[in-house]
């Protein structure tokens, strides 16, 4: 029998060296002390009230921190006397693509098939093509493959039956190397662990100066694995068009990240008013320091379905079916997901995981936990579906046609991205306003890392936590539409559709240890009152400056040393966001001279839906939960992708 083939292959080299990046870096004026020439400085921070060094803009250069002294000559010279500098950031991208492809028709009755794509993406780091300037560090080196291999056979059982069976598998491996130049010990910051990623540095000096490094441009790698076999079986049975078949996956997700890993310095002017000014003098607006960020994981996946399509009659058509499809959660390889009850807390229930964990947090081994996965399976996962065609007339003129369904999505593994940073596996600790030269210094213990990881872990003072209920329900899509369609001569056509859909379980994250706020200063006994607490500080001192955050959260108010000393921002990941929209719709064709069909449409929608309105919820963190505590609907307004008028 015949057999049929072709294979093709695609490589792109791209090369350009367009000289359009700007930053600004320390002048010899300014490293002599004098900043006249940039907008006036100030003598004392607003932060913290000390002294910037700062007087008529002009600074003795011995308060110059020496760790900004020691990067600033590794720093291009300044073009002019506001240190700006120009450069090219030199770009060299190589894309290949091999596809392949076989039919092969065994019998009149059986034909096979089989398709492979092979895809390299290559891009070396701009600081490898120009060594010798050191603002090029920005961007990484990428690595990216990507395998596809498909299987399928069809096999015609009868004139009424045909079975079909695919098997696929992928394979991709991302690759990013960031470049290696110094780490900020080396350039004199004391304490400072650089084990995670060597030789490499993230400074920001922003606005009106310098980068070095991004967290997203560090050495990060990220390998997954799928496969599935799907069959399906179709029917015709008088006039029923029966169609059943299933399907199975498996994935194997593995990512390594070092986006806070080698510590990252933000400096932002907010002391003197110039960046380039608070960067000489050692004064930073934050500094952040992270372990790395590993999320390996597993999932599995299966489902079954079945439909019909019944000829009632020359005028009648209906289409039914039901698909069966569990929830199976994600299987995290090293365990890192957590939950929080405000019950075991209340009652004192301790993990008996981790020894140092606050009150009520349970981890993969505490009692009745639901290991590695974090959360219970959703067996009783059932989507339906119907429809109908109505030729009203019986002479194909006009039609009616109607259906509704229910359909899910289930979340993004990504959400583990924040469980798997959470306290204990994950350490990431934000500094507010530190030195430069010593940003631990002060810090209980100074700096924690590298931490511990085993039972006797420790957990940092006020640790930001997300995680995870033990019953999460898959977001829901229920969808309908109606319309009628009329042919009006012999090359028109009109049609008006109602669109709706309503989608239920949408993934959030809710506050659940929300900082109260005190409003005034406080009375002669140092005491503060709001919404039944009270918060114990100075006689007259203001209530809720941002500095005593973490002291006015919910449970450093009721459980301070069982549990609120140890828990800051927490968030909890909820199934309970929403969305609806309704439209209408109205098509006007008209088939034209020639084979050219003239066609226009208009659109009249509205879209109503929760703060976070992606159907896989927000993936965000544990400060970037919805609006109001205790009132997910507060932020409910138009979508994100409302269009009234289309």
């Amino acid at each position: 029998m015949g057999r049929f083939f072709f294979g093709g292959y695609q490589g792109t080299p791209t090369r350009s060296d367009p000289v359009d990046a700007q930053s600004f870096v320390p002048t010899p004026a300014m490293l002599a002390g004098d900043f006249t020439k940039v907008a006036a400085l100030r003598a004392t921070s607003p932060v913290d009230g000390t002294p910037t060094g700062f007087v008529n803009n002009r600074i003795d250069p011995a308060l110059f921190s020496p760790v900004a002294l020691n990067i600033t000559k590794r720093l291009p010279k300044a073009q002019d006397d506001t240190g700006l500098v120009t450069y090219g950031t030199p770009n060299r991208t190589d894309e290949k693509q091999i596809v392949g492809k076989v039919d092969w028709q065994v019998n009149p009755s059986h034909s096979a098939m089989g398709r492979i794509l092979f895809t390299n993406f290559k891009q070396p780091q701009p600081y490898s093509l120009s060594p010798d300037n050191i603002l090029s560090v920005s961007r990484t080196d990428r690595n990216e493959w990507a395998y596809s291999y498909a299987i399928g056979d069809t096999w015609l059982v009868s004139p009424t039956t045909v079975v079909a069976g695919r098997l696929a598998t992928n394979f991709t491996h991302i690759k990013r190397q960031g470049p290696q130049f110094f780490d900020m010990a080396e350039m004199g910051v004391k304490g400072l662990y650089t084990g995670y990623v060597p030789k490499f540095a993230q400074l920001l000096v922003s606005p009106g100066g310098f980068r070095l490094g991004d967290g997203t441009q560090n050495r990060a790698n990220s390998t997954n694995f799928t496969t599935a076999l799907n069959l399906d079986v179709s029917m015709t049975r008088g006039t029923h068009q029966f169609g059943l078949g299933g399907s199975v996956a498996y994935w194997d997700f593995n990512s390594h990240g070092n986006v806070f890993s080698a510590g990252s310095f933000t400096v932002s002017g907010s002391h003197t008013g110039s960046a380039l000014a608070d960067f000489l003098i050692g004064r930073m607006s934050t500094f952040e320091q992270a372990t790395p960020n590993l999320n390996p994981t597993k999932r599995k996946y299966f489902a079954l379905y079945m439909t019909d399509s019944w000829k009632l009659n020359p005028r009648w058509t209906l289409n039914y079916g039901l698909r069966w499809e569990p929830d199976l959660p994600d299987i995290l390889k090293l365990g890192t997901v957590q939950s929080f009850s405000e019950e075991r807390r209340a009652a004192g229930v301790h993990s008996t995981v981790f020894n140092n964990a606050p009150n009520g947090f349970y981890y993969p081994g505490d009692p009745g936990y639901p290991g590695n996965r974090g959360r219970d399976i959703n067996w009783r996962v059932f989507a339906p579906r119907a429809g109908f065609a109505w030729d009203v007339t019986g002479d194909g003129r006009t039609s009616v046609r109607a259906s509704a369904g229910i359909g899910y999505d289930y979340v993004n593994g990504q959400m583990h991205l924040w469980t798997a940073i959470s306290p204990p596996w994950g350490l990431d600790i934000v500094r507010s306003n530190p030195r430069l030269d010593d940003p631990w210094a002060g810090y209980p213990g100074e700096s924690p890392f590298p931490p511990v990881f085993d039972a006797n872990a420790k957990f940092p003072p006020f640790g930001q936590f997300t995680v995870m209920p033990q019953h999460l329900s898959p977001s829901q899509s229920q969808t309908w539409n109606l319309s009628v369609q009329r042919q009006l001569g012999t090359d028109w056509l009109v049609s008006t559709s109602y669109l709706g859909t309503h989608i239920i379980h949408m993934l959030m994250t809710a506050p659940l240890n929300p900082a109260i706020y005190f409003p005034g200063a406080a009375d002669a006994n140092g005491n503060c009152f709001a919404q039944g607490y009270t918060f114990k500080t100075i006689s007259g001192a203001t209530c809720s400056p941002t500095t005593n955050t973490d002291s006015r959260r919910i449970l450093s108010l009721i459980d301070l040393q069982r549990t609120g000393q140890l828990v800051g921002a927490l968030a909890e990941y909820q199934t309970v966001g929403g969305s609806k929209y309704n439209g209408l719709l109205v098509d006007v064709r008209k088939r034209a001279a020639r084979g050219v069909t003239i066609s226009s449409n208009y659109t009249w929608s509205h879209c109503i839906a929760s703060e976070r309105d992606d159907l896989n919820g927000s993936l965000v963190g544990p400060t970037g939960t919805y609006i109001r505590p205790g009132d997910r609907e507060r932020g409910r307004a138009n979508c994100s992708s409302d269009r009234r008028h289309v």
